[in-house]
């Protein structure tokens, strides 16, 4: 796999015009006349999503863009987000927010980090074992505001959906389900990750989110396949994910780096019942 990430990532930085690539598993992605690499797993889709988007920024890269984005202080600000590959042909959606029978949930703006402060602050605890290692400044309202501010953006690209469910007042936080690394084409896959506040557990408030919010995700952006993983000892991510008909697809050993450590993850998914 390091000498296939490496040529690839040779070729993009060496060429002079941009790229343009299409994905499809066990077929092949076209980099130029005749030159193909062939793609056998989801691994090697998400390997090569995350070369494209460093190449876009390469400063090795002829004619590279990154002078465009740098600040007076020499820092880079943010560069515009690009659409999710082969999102061009599914329209933006319409409404993004959705009401249970005890929550609310919807994609939130910069407006609320306030809220979403404080959900990370009374669950920090809570969540870190199931987290990767935050430092300091994750904890801030200027982060959280930073974030938020870019949740309509990545829906408008369509290349993610982050919600949170709200009490019916909107006074609380009781969950986010975050849908991300959407892409289309011949995949149509995306991945999901959620948490739920730590006294709202056991009320299957967590079922009931993400049944609305999946079933959502299915017809707004019509994708065949929903991934999530969850480290083995989280008994109750097992149990939801069941009653949501998330279905075993194998264990991935070491695959995300969760509180300070390297862990194996079961691999589940859900498949469109419409497709």
């Amino acid at each position: 796999m390091s000498a296939w990430v490496h040529g690839v990532y040779e070729y993009l930085v060496r060429r002079t015009k941009p790229v343009k690539s299409c994905i499809s598993i066990g077929v092949a992605c076209k980099f130029s006349s005749g030159n193909f690499y062939a793609l056998q797993s989801v691994q090697q889709v998400q390997v090569l999503l995350k070369l494209l988007c460093i190449y876009q920024h390469c400063p090795r890269r002829q004619g590279c863009r990154a002078n465009k984005y740098r600040q007076r202080d020499g820092s880079l600000r943010s560069p515009p987000l690009l659409p999710a590959l082969g999102a061009a042909k599914y329209p933006t959606p319409s409404c993004m927010r959705i009401k249970t029978d005890r929550t609310v949930i919807e994609v939130l703006g910069k407006e609320e980090s306030e809220l979403m402060l404080k959900y990370h602050l009374e669950n920090k605890e809570h969540l870190e074992q199931w987290e990767p290692t935050r430092k300091h400044d994750y904890f801030t309202l200027h982060n959280f505001s930073q974030m938020l501010s870019d949740n309509h953006r990545f829906l408008d690209n369509k290349t993610a959906v982050k919600l949170a469910a709200l009490t019916p007042d909107r006074n609380e936080i009781i969950g986010v389900c975050n849908f991300t690394n959407i892409v289309f084409g011949p995949f149509q896959a995306c991945n999901l990750g959620y948490s739920i506040a730590a006294k709202h557990q056991g009320k299957g408030l967590m079922t009931e989110i993400l049944t609305s919010a999946i079933d959502q995700i299915f017809r707004e952006f019509n994708l065949h396949r929903i991934m999530a993983n969850y480290i083995p000892t989280n008994a109750r991510s097992a149990a939801v994910l069941n009653k949501l008909g998330f279905e075993r697809e194998g264990l991935a050993k070491s695959y995300l780096q969760i509180a300070g450590k390297w862990q194996d993850h079961i691999l589940t998914s859900k498949i469109n019942p419409q497709h």
